[in-house]
């Protein structure tokens, strides 16, 4: 669109102090992903952010504002522009159009390049609010499954639909053995489930029920004494729909 040979996408590097040539088109090849630019006065793109406006550079050989970095001058740029890459969190960096002629930029082309820089800003910031989601994502599935206690959920069958990893380890069974195909019942000694019976009615009608003793019965056939929590799922018009429970390994109490 603008007719140059070179284009530039600089990231302003944590520490301030410089930018790195995270994309381009023209360059010699190996320098994007590795070559810096200094972020002070003395470079076009460290001038750019200064100055917080588009730069725009008619003759590098003639320009006193700044000296023009090695990039420019080992490609013989003669002519160029530049605007800052703004997001939320402070600019990105700075987006650079260049040429080996020398020329006049245009009022338009000025506002093309900072449309660019603003739609790149804007993918950015998308981008990085993504990950830090998916970062909190999976910092959160670690905290679950990870627990000092078991968690899991039933549907209102009894199935098991979610169960983290701690309870699976204490139970022996596998995540592909146990979700969608265990009933918590199959889980329970006979005492117990006749125990589970008795309360789950108070599950439906209160909502939770608190510190119920039950007895599970491992794959391998063992024992494991627990206590067990469990709140109550309901649609919107109050019917009961699943549960979620927190169980507790009570084996070393009962020792006790």
């Amino acid at each position: 669109t603008l007719d140059v040979e070179f284009c530039k996408l600089l990231e302003l590097l944590p520490d301030g102090k410089a930018l790195l040539l995270r994309s381009g088109v023209g360059w010699k090849e190996g320098l994007a992903g590795h070559a810096m630019v200094g972020a002070g006065k003395d470079s076009q793109a460290g001038y750019t952010l200064l100055a917080g406006e588009p730069v725009i550079v008619e003759d590098l050989r003639t320009e006193t504002r700044f000296s023009g970095p090695t990039l420019l001058h080992d490609h013989n740029v003669v002519s160029g522009m530049s605007v800052v890459i703004p997001t939320s969190e402070g600019p990105y960096g700075v987006l650079g159009a260049h040429t080996k002629k020398r020329r006049s930029f245009s009022a338009d082309e000025v506002n093309f390049l900072k449309a660019v820089a603003n739609v790149l800003g804007m993918t950015i910031e998308r981008e990085r609010a993504e990950r830090a989601l998916q970062q909190s994502a999976a910092e959160v599935l670690d905290l679950y499954n990870n627990a000092p206690c078991g968690y899991h959920s039933v549907d209102k069958d009894g199935v098991l639909v979610r169960v983290n990893d701690t309870e699976l380890r204490w139970l022996v069974y596998t995540r592909e053995e146990a979700a969608g195909k265990l009933n918590f019942s199959d889980l329970l000694t006979p005492d117990s489930l006749k125990t589970f019976r008795e309360n789950f009615p108070r599950l439906k009608t209160q909502g939770a029920v608190r510190d119920l003793e039950f007895d599970m019965v491992r794959k391998d056939g063992s024992i494991m004494p627990v206590l067990l929590s469990a709140t109550a799922i309901t649609d919107s018009a109050g019917n009961y729909v699943s549960s979620r429970s927190t169980i507790y390994d009570i084996t070393a109490r009962k020792r006790a």
